[in-house]
């Protein structure tokens, strides 16, 4: 019996990463991040009877309890994970690795539904730590959150620079993204609290992805969804550090975490967006 053929772009192989300046922008912006990040202290412990993570951390702005449920809030607003999360698997799970499809190489449908389950857990993982919030609960907040980065990551490096890249650097990122989080945990239980690899896992990507969307070309269309992405990432970041400013403006109706939570879901509704609408230009 004839042994059956695996297609080329299945296992793409053949697609080479382009040696120009724009490699080299990148590469430079990847150490120079590295250097910067850890040219920076550790986070010190600041007081005897505090934990390593800074104590203003844990003090969130809305701290209410509805329904017997404490920190209400803060908890409930993780709901937007649990529903895109759980499209995006079901959306993933029915696709097929095909040329003129939304997915190209079958580590695509693996790496896509695995960032999907790891944002329900996510969700799943922040409602764990707001309802008691402490660096115990704070890590299995942490922990499916550097996985989903990475993860989108390796999918971004397969789309823009070479599928066969994004593919043998999809465990190695991984690997980092889970790394990054046990180290700052194992750091804290001996009073560090050292946040630099989690830090350069969250936000290096955070730089390297717009600069591949837009510097390299696309192996899918619908790249607009990128901005949709990137946009309400920001605004979750800027929301989060304007937590208490923006639970005072609003009248103490909700504080600006629980709005981060919302508007990072809808970023992650936007990862979802992606998938359902792009097609191979292969």
């Amino acid at each position: 019996m004839e042994a059956k053929k695996i297609p080329t772009y299945i296992t793409a192989t053949d697609d080479r990463v382009p040696n120009d300046w724009r490699l080299w922008v990148l590469c430079a912006t990847g150490i120079l991040t590295v250097v910067g990040v850890f040219v920076v202290n550790a986070i010190k412990q600041p007081y005897p009877e505090w934990p390593a993570q800074w104590p203003e951390y844990f003090l969130f702005a809305d701290r209410r309890a509805f329904l017997k449920v404490a920190n209400f809030g803060d908890v409930m607003s993780n709901v937007p994970f649990l529903f895109t999360g759980a499209w995006g698997c079901f959306f993933i799970w029915r696709c097929q690795a095909r040329r003129d499809g939304h997915i190209i190489a079958v580590w695509e449908k693996s790496a896509a539904f695995a960032m999907f389950f790891f944002i329900i857990c996510t969700g799943i993982g922040s409602a764990y730590f707001h309802l008691q919030p402490n660096p115990d609960r704070l890590f299995w907040d942490r922990l499916p959150m550097a996985i989903v980065f990475m993860l989108f990551f390796a999918i971004v490096i397969g789309d823009r620079l070479s599928l066969d890249l994004g593919r043998r650097l999809l465990p190695v990122l991984v690997i980092i993204g889970v790394g990054s989080v046990v180290y700052w945990r194992w750091s804290e239980a001996r009073g560090v609290g050292d946040l630099r690899p989690f830090g350069i896992v969250q936000f290096f990507p955070m730089l390297a992805i717009p600069f591949l969307v837009v510097a390299y070309s696309p192996r899918y269309t619908h790249s607009r969804s990128y901005v949709g992405i990137f946009g309400f990432y920001l605004l979750a970041k800027i929301l989060e550090n304007r937590d208490p400013w923006v639970f005072s403006v609003l009248g103490e109706t909700i504080s600006g975490h629980s709005l981060k939570h919302l508007a990072a879901g809808c970023a992650t509704w936007f990862m979802v967006d992606l998938f359902r609408k792009r097609r191979a230009l292969l």
